[in-house]
């Protein structure tokens, strides 16, 4: 017998779908119909849970940025060095593979230029940040080691986003952590 997912559930999962949207196509070509079809539903099905587009969008870049800060917590009180980046490592992956869409628009707070209505996310940005010991305005920092930083966080985005063509989460996982831990410490 199969149980059905609770509201809250599929809500957070719509939310999810949407900030992978929203960051593969951008906020506005993220549609009431993009966000619908991606979940299974109708549009008045959208809207009826969330009624509008701006609050959908503003909600899925809420919900991964309440993901970031969960994640972050796995890291608060560790000194700086090896153990804290892996732990955020692994916490940013977890967090990654519970929800797809955080990875995307991770990712997106830390390479978009020009964020327009993505600003929200500089937020997230500085989140993913703080979890890797660096200052935040990102500025501040040594170029090579944000640079690095930012190449650990797009390791685990891409390879969490993508393993699943190929292999199951468990077999992926330690891949995935290995890569993004060289990334790191590159150079």
């Amino acid at each position: 017998m199969s149980v059905r997912p609770t509201r809250r559930e599929v809500d957070e999962a719509v939310l999810d779908l949407t900030a992978g949207l929203i960051a593969r196509h951008g906020p506005e070509a993220t549609s009431a119909q993009r966000v619908a079809d991606a979940a299974g539903m109708s549009k008045a099905s959208v809207f009826s849970r969330f009624g509008s587009m701006a609050n959908l969008r503003q909600e899925a870049v809420r919900q991964c940025i309440e993901a970031g800060r969960a994640a972050s917590l796995a890291v608060a009180g560790l000194p700086a060095g090896a153990d804290r980046e892996e732990a955020a490592i692994v916490a940013l992956l977890d967090a990654g593979l519970r929800r797809p869409g955080f990875l995307a628009l991770s990712i997106a707070s830390m390479t978009v230029r020009d964020p327009g209505e993505l600003r929200d996310l500089a937020g997230l940005g500085d989140i993913l940040l703080r979890m890797f010991d660096l200052e935040v305005p990102a500025g501040r920092n040594d170029p090579g080691r944000l640079l690095n930083a930012i190449g650990a966080v797009g390791v685990v985005a891409v390879l969490g986003l993508a393993h699943g063509e190929y292999t199951d989460a468990a077999t992926a996982r330690p891949v995935i952590v290995a890569a993004a831990l060289g990334a790191l410490r590159a150079g």
